[in-house]
């Protein structure tokens, strides 16, 4: 289906306003009426947009072919992509797995209340504390992520020293879960900006730039968890020297993210290492947990960039182009 754009001519009344009349189309889709207040927004891309007051996202899911975990995925999924309001239903009623598992989602989900609850369906809804997504509130969010992120990676490198024991790995997965929780708020913000105008404060270059910065986020924290189940099973030696040399440079990565070199040269680094621990023949936990170190610091690389995207993007500048778009609608009704 193809979008509708419409051109309009600016008339100037005698009060001195300037007006635009709004399609017919969108009047009748949204059955709006003569008095009926639309918000007016100039967003960071100096457009203008014309919107309803509010708009209000909410998704019905019947749960009876889903296992549990798949139902509490789902909900993870509906949350971070924007869903003000999200209904489970069960043509019979709500297992109590179902019940239970959506309930500890409290936890994991910032703003997530359960308004109401029957026999055979359950409302929740997503309370925002973030009005307004701008850099300000973003890099608030995102630093508290990565600086878990980090201090979970430097637990994991003191369990490969040579006395270390297993006593981090607790710590280590509170901080994975307080990590995903601002990440999982991160995604949501990102989508309610797109979603709903008033709350954008950022350009659409920062707004995917900052996406690709919470993908990574996520990535980096599936393979710390990863790291968390081969950790116990890597054999001591010289081959956990070598996976705790790789750790910590991978930590110093993270520590210098502002600098795209000396991140590119750690990386070459942790390439190299894990080649050497590969060609030994090591066992498949040492192989791995090598692997998601690579990944890992290839994520921080790729955060480093962005950072350096961001800054750049503040000087992106957007000129009018009404001419052009004139003459694009005059060859579109030629057409």
């Amino acid at each position: 289906m193809s979008r509708s754009k419409f051109l309009r001519r600016v008339q100037k009344i005698k009060t001195g306003s300037y007006i635009i009349s709004i399609p017919m189309d969108w009047v009748v889709k949204n059955n709006v009426k003569p008095h009926d207040h639309v918000i007016v927004i100039e967003d960071p891309n100096n457009n203008i947009i014309v919107k309803l007051p509010k708009t209000y996202c909410y998704v019905t899911i019947n749960v009876d072919n889903y296992a549990p975990e798949t139902v509490a995925d789902m909900v993870k999924v509906m949350y971070m992509y924007g869903a003000d309001r999200i209904e489970l239903t069960s043509t019979n009623s709500l297992k109590s797995e179902v019940i239970s598992v959506v309930r500890g989602l409290r936890s994991d989900l910032m703003g997530f209340e359960i308004e109401s609850m029957g026999k055979s369906s359950m409302v929740i809804v997503v309370k925002d504390s973030v009005e307004y997504l701008d850099k300000e509130n973003f890099l608030k969010y995102f630093l508290k992520s990565f600086r878990l992120l980090r201090e979970s990676l430097e637990d994991i490198c003191r369990c490969l020293e040579p006395n270390g024991t297993e006593t981090y790995i607790s710590d280590v997965k509170e901080r994975m879960y307080e990590a995903k929780r601002f990440y999982r708020y991160l995604y949501r913000l990102l989508s309610l900006a797109m979603k709903e105008p008033e709350r954008n404060g950022l350009p659409s270059v920062l707004h995917s730039i900052y996406l690709e910065m919470t993908m990574r986020l996520r990535e980096i924290s599936y393979y710390i968890h990863r790291m968390v189940d081969f950790i116990p099973h890597v054999e001591r030696g010289p081959h956990m020297e070598k996976l705790r040399d790789i750790c910590e440079l991978t930590v110093r990565a993270m520590r210098s993210k502002a600098d795209i070199d000396a991140v590119s040269r750690i990386r070459a680094e942790v390439n190299r290492f894990e080649e050497e621990l590969i060609s030994r023949g090591v066992g498949p936990h040492e192989a791995h947990t090598a692997f998601a170190l690579r990944r890992i610091i290839h994520d921080v690389l790729r955060i480093t960039e962005s950072f350096a995207a961001a800054s750049f993007s503040e000087t992106v500048k957007c000129v009018s182009g009404l001419q052009e778009a004139a003459r694009d609608v005059d060859q579109e009704e030629l057409a």
